[in-house]
């Protein structure tokens, strides 16, 4: 774009930004709707406590060996 100069860019930028912005309003307004209805939000494949903690491995067996420790 030949005729675009610094004052071009900054105000895409900020109409950018502001768009962006109001996204990530609308979407926490609605995410935040549908957990006060009860849906419950996320992948339903991922909900067990081995994939939200991020581990392979067992936490009860860990438990079991060091069970004088609060990992968890």
């Amino acid at each position: 774009m030949p005729t675009v100069n610094r004052l071009t860019i900054h105000i895409i930028a900020a109409i950018a930004e502001n768009k962006a912005q109001l996204i990530s309003t609308r979407t926490k307004q609605a995410l935040a709707e549908k957990k006060k209805q009860g849906i419950k939000l996320g992948n339903p494949q991922n909900n067990d406590f081995k994939t939200r903690r991020g581990c392979d491995f067992d936490i009860t067996a860990v438990k079991r060996l060091y069970g004088r420790y609060n990992f968890v």
